[in-house]
């Protein structure tokens, strides 16, 4: 409890010197760290900013995950922890080129294969489709219902065909089809696997879970890639990521494709 409100009183400094270690870093850390360690220093310092930043702002541990339905977005985790992965190892490379210079290149020429700027473009796009789609389906709960509707409504209620939460949320005009917290501290991991509107949110979002378990799959793999690219025992080449197969951000573009897809449909 003390070490949470020192974050949040001390949250500006502390970012501050995150910031300051990893410019700093840009010196030290090749002279004394192998390009694996530099790595998993960069990756340990960048997710500790993202979540000391995230802390200061919403008051929670996961805050940079949370949007302003106060839930955990299973998109704005994608997008973190790919900006975390790429930016990391890029600043490994670009230290080790600052600290072993080649004649005719920059330290930050280096090449990004196509397929990692098809994938953060991905994840960008499900980040702003998704809100927009929510607005859609919430603009769908602004129209009125004639009598006879709201009467259908009521025989379907009294015979048990709707559930009084449906029922509810097609009644009332005015109100949001989306469930969302009155309190961010009501946010929770277990958000991104859930459905999104008031008739669904207690219930599993298979759409969901399968994006999450593709981009863990996908994120594990290449990790392991660059740490393996990294630990080259003679590494000639820091002026390129290594590649990522076509096939694999297709299959995960096709899995954001699917999740877009549902929030546009009513449940």
């Amino acid at each position: 409890m003390k070490a949470k409100k020192w974050i949040e009183k001390n949250g500006s400094p502390i970012l501050l010197v995150l910031l300051s270690l990893i410019i700093v870093s840009f010196y030290w850390i090749p002279r004394f760290a192998n390009n694996t360690r530099t790595f998993g220093i960069l990756l340990f310092l960048l997710l500790a900013f993202f979540g000391i930043l995230g802390y200061w702002v919403n008051k929670s541990p996961m805050g940079i995950l949370i949007d302003k339905r106060n839930k955990v977005s299973l998109s704005r985790l994608q997008l973190v922890v790919w900006t975390i992965i790429i930016l990391s190892a890029f600043l490994t490379m670009a230290m080790y080129n600052v600290a072993n210079p080649v004649e005719g290149k920059g330290a930050l020429s280096i090449a990004i294969p196509s397929e990692l700027w098809w994938l953060m473009g991905i994840s960008i796009t499900s980040l702003v489709g998704s809100p927009l789609l929510k607005q859609v389906r919430d603009g769908e709960a602004d129209k009125k219902l004639s009598q006879d509707e709201i009467d259908e409504l009521d025989g379907l209620r009294r015979h048990r065909m709707i559930s009084d939460t449906e029922y509810r949320s097609r009644l009332v005009g005015k109100s949001s089809v989306i469930q969302t917290n009155d309190d961010v501290k009501k946010a929770s991991f277990w958000d991104i696997f859930k459905g999104e509107e008031v008739t669904n949110y207690n219930y599993v979002d298979i759409a969901k879970l399968q994006m999450f378990l593709f981009t863990v799959i996908i994120v594990i793999a290449y990790l392991a890639d660059l740490f393996r690219w990294f630990g080259m025992t003679e590494l000639t080449n820091t002026y390129e990521f290594p590649s990522l197969d076509p096939g694999i951000v297709a299959l995960l573009g096709i899995s954001h494709t699917g999740y877009l897809a549902s929030k546009g449909v009513s449940k």
